[in-house]
C-alpha cells in the first residue's frame, strides 16, 4: 500500500493571508455582513471576500432576498436572489433612492433557493450606492402583473465595501 501525504495548499503557503494573518474573517458593517477567506486555488491559494445582506420575513422566517457583492478588479459583481413568482421576461430594475433607475437586468435562472439575477455595478451606480440610503429592486409579480419592490438598506455599505477591498489586497 502506498501512503501519500495530502497537503493543504492554504497551510503550505502562509504568504497568502487576510489582514492580521487570519484564514477567515466575518464582520458586521451596519446592515451588511462581510465574509472573507483564503481558498485553495489552481496555482496558489486565493483570497475571496463578499459583502452580503439577507432579508427574512418576520412571520414565516422565509428568505425574501439575498444580495451578495464581490469586488473584482476595480468592478463590483454580484448575485441577487429573489423569491419565486416574479415575471422572468421583465427582469428587475435597480434604483438607488429616488435617482434614475438603471436599465432592466434579466433573471439568469431559478434554483430551489429562488430566482437568480447576476449584477455588475458600474462606477456611476457604485457612487450612488456609497452615498445612498436604499437600493430598490423593482420587479413584476407573474400572477397579476403588479409591480413589487424590495428595499435593500445601504447602511454600512461603504465601509463594508472598503473593508472587502482592503481584505483582498
Amino acid at each position: 500500500m502506498n501512503d501519500q501525504l495530502v497537503s493543504n495548499p492554504v497551510a503550505a503557503n502562509p504568504t497568502v493571508r487576510l489582514p492580521g494573518g487570519a484564514d477567515a474573517v466575518r464582520e458586521i458593517h451596519g446592515d451588511w455582513l462581510l465574509i472573507g477567506s483564503v481558498q485553495p486555488g489552481e496555482a496558489r491559494p486565493q483570497k475571496t471576500c463578499v459583502i452580503a445582506q439577507e432579508q427574512i420575513h418576520n412571520d414565516t422566517r422565509q428568505r425574501l432576498l439575498l444580495i451578495e457583492l464581490r469586488p473584482e478588479a476595480g468592478r463590483i459583481k454580484g448575485t441577487l436572489i429573489l423569491p419565486f413568482g416574479l415575471l422572468f421576461q421583465k427582469g428587475v430594475v435597480l434604483q438607488v433612492d429616488e435617482h434614475n433607475p438603471a436599465p432592466a437586468v434579466p433573471f439568469r435562472t431559478a434554483l430551489p433557493l429562488g430566482c437568480v439575477v447576476e449584477i455588475e455595478i458600474d462606477a456611476l451606480r457604485l457612487a450612488l450606492l456609497k452615498s445612498g440610503k436604499i437600493l430598490h429592486v423593482h420587479a413584476i409579480v407573474a400572477d397579476n402583473d403588479n409591480p413589487v419592490s424590495f428595499g435593500i438598506s445601504l447602511n454600512g455599505f461603504s465601509t463594508a465595501l472598503a473593508r472587502a477591498e482592503a481584505v483582498l489586497r
